[in-house]
């Protein structure tokens, strides 16, 4: 819709309000005005009657009632006049019939009529006895003529005025689109490309306002236009040096490139050689550590078979001397009783006995070291037991503790309530019996040292802490605690593979294992297991 449009049937749609308005006030006071007149004059005509009959009613003198009655008649705008007694009697009639029947009594107002006759009716009364009524039909067809007449006449005026406005509005919208039409064209021009645009600034109306504004917008647009195309020629010009620093950084960078793949190539290169290093330097290190550990018990093997070796051929030789002496000698028999039954043959004997018994007992140990290199580095697929006593397998590994180390563990047992758990009982024992075998070698320079292991449940965890008093681990050494091989005793003292062998065993039964130390405090491991079923 055009603005022209718009300033139209706005100015209408305000004049029609207002002429609705004043034509609704108007003729409703022409109603107003007319039937209270009419109103008025039909309730004093009334009453004026009722005076003029009452005292020919009072002596019943009709022929007066019917003069009285013929000259109101004579008032053109009457239908029909009526006297009756009290009792309902027609005393004096006049005017149509048709009326008469029609008046069943009378209206309050001339506004309420319906039939377009207006009925009055006014008692006659004397001392306050009321001995009749008259009774006066108003004909109000000219009254209603002459208000149709004034809405008629006040149509043609709303209409004749709404055609008066839409003409004016018309004429004025043309005025004032005229010079916003030009506005329109011309920045459609400016949208098309066009810079050459000047638009009349004459007169002091908002128009002449915006027209010296748009025109103001031109300038300035056209000068950002040549400032915007001097600075993509600028721009243009640095990009292609731009371009020609790019590829030359690029070709710098390719070759950068090419070099820190090399370079990468060769660090990965020696990368797996340090770790090959590693691993052998690990491997070295097992190596001393294991053969210190296996050359201990193999010296003191082979010292007691030198001992019992020599201790053999002096059996040998004492057989020899036996088997020359005659059988019945009695000399030969005492010297070999005597023989027999001295103190260094005793000691020969009793150190036999030991030097053999040590020898097995270091090949025990030997055997001991190799089966715990074994369990390193493989565990055997070993069958899960179900319902096996937590309580139990530690009690068993710290007794196992006590027998192996050979001295008698200060350790206090807080064991609790468990449930039943899903495990190889030998290899949940050998983890137990590792950590504890660290802790009592983290006391061995402590005078009151002391190993607590407890037990709890907590939901579907069962746990085993261990801890000890010892000398606790710096952070440095709690992050490599896990390692294969890694062990802060000195060569010989350890083979750094307990803690890894207990994590492998814990992670094989679906559980793990943490580490809390402090230095100078004291470290606690907790072993975390499954309940059976869960």
């Amino acid at each position: 819709m055009s603005l022209r449009l718009k300033t139209i049937l706005g100015v209408a749609l305000i004049e029609a309000v207002l002429l609705a308005l004043l034509l609704s006030l108007t003729l409703n006071y022409l109603k107003t005005t007319n039937y209270e007149g009419l109103t008025k004059r039909g309730e004093s005509t009334a009453r004026l009657f009722a005076s003029t009959v009452k005292d020919a009613v009072l002596s019943w003198d009709l022929a007066s009632l019917e003069a009285f009655t013929s000259e109101l008649m004579t008032n053109p705008d009457l239908v029909y006049v009526r006297v009756i007694n009290r009792d309902g009697k027609v005393l004096a009639l006049k005017g149509d019939n048709t009326y008469l029947q029609a008046f069943h009594k009378p209206e309050v107002s001339a506004e309420y009529v319906s039939d377009g006759i207006y009925d009055v009716s006014h008692s006659i009364q004397e001392s306050g006895i009321v001995y009749g009524a008259v009774q006066i039909g108003f004909d109000m067809s000219a009254l209603n003529l002459q208000i149709q007449q004034a809405r008629k006449w006040s149509g043609i005026i709303v209409i004749g005025e709404m055609t008066l406005v839409a003409l004016f509005s018309y004429v004025l919208g043309a005025y004032l689109t005229r010079r916003l039409t030009h506005l329109q064209v011309a920045t459609e021009h400016i949208a098309s490309g066009r810079r050459d645009i000047n638009l009349a600034e004459h007169g002091g109306d908002e128009i002449a306002h915006v027209s010296r504004a748009f025109n103001k917008m031109v300038t300035k647009l056209s000068k950002s236009e040549h400032t915007t195309q001097s600075y993509q020629k600028q721009l243009e010009v640095v990009n292609a040096s731009l371009e020609n620093k790019v590829k030359t950084r690029t070709n710098e960078l390719r070759a950068k490139n090419i070099h820190l793949e090399k370079t990468n190539s060769e660090l990965k290169e020696t990368q797996a050689k340090l770790i090959q290093t590693e691993k052998l330097a690990a491997i070295g290190t097992m190596a001393a550590g294991y053969a210190h550990e296996i050359n201990n018990p193999l010296a003191t093997i082979d010292s007691n078979l030198q001992s019992a070796q020599s201790y053999l051929v002096e059996y040998q030789g004492l057989i020899e001397a036996v088997s020359r002496y005659p059988d019945d000698d009695v000399n030969s028999l005492a010297l070999i009783k005597r023989t027999l039954t001295s103190d260094d043959f005793s000691y020969l004997q009793q150190d036999l006995s030991e030097c053999i018994q040590d020898a097995r007992d270091n090949a025990l140990r030997v055997k001991a070291i190799i089966a715990g290199l074994k369990n390193y580095s493989h565990f055997e697929k070993t069958n899960m037991s179900q319902g096996v006593e937590i309580n139990e397998v530690v009690n068993l590994s710290l007794k196992e503790c006590q027998f192996e180390l050979n001295t008698h563990i200060n350790a206090s047992l807080n064991l609790g309530q468990l449930d039943s758990v899903s495990a190889n009982t030998a290899e949940l024992q050998q983890a137990i019996v590792y950590i504890i075998k660290n802790a009592y070698q983290a006391l061995r320079n402590e005078e009151d040292g002391k190993v607590d292991i407890s037990t709890y449940q907590q939901d579907n965890t069962i746990a085993i802490a261990i801890r000890d008093n010892g000398c606790g681990m710096k952070t440095a050494q709690l992050n490599k605690a896990f390692d294969p091989f890694y062990t802060t005793r000195t060569i010989g003292d350890g083979s750094g593979l307990g803690l890894t062998s207990a994590r492998n065993i814990v992670q094989r039964h679906k559980g793990k294992i943490t580490i809390e130390s402090t230095e100078g405090i004291g470290t606690t491991v907790t072993l975390l297991l499954p309940v059976e079923g869960s």
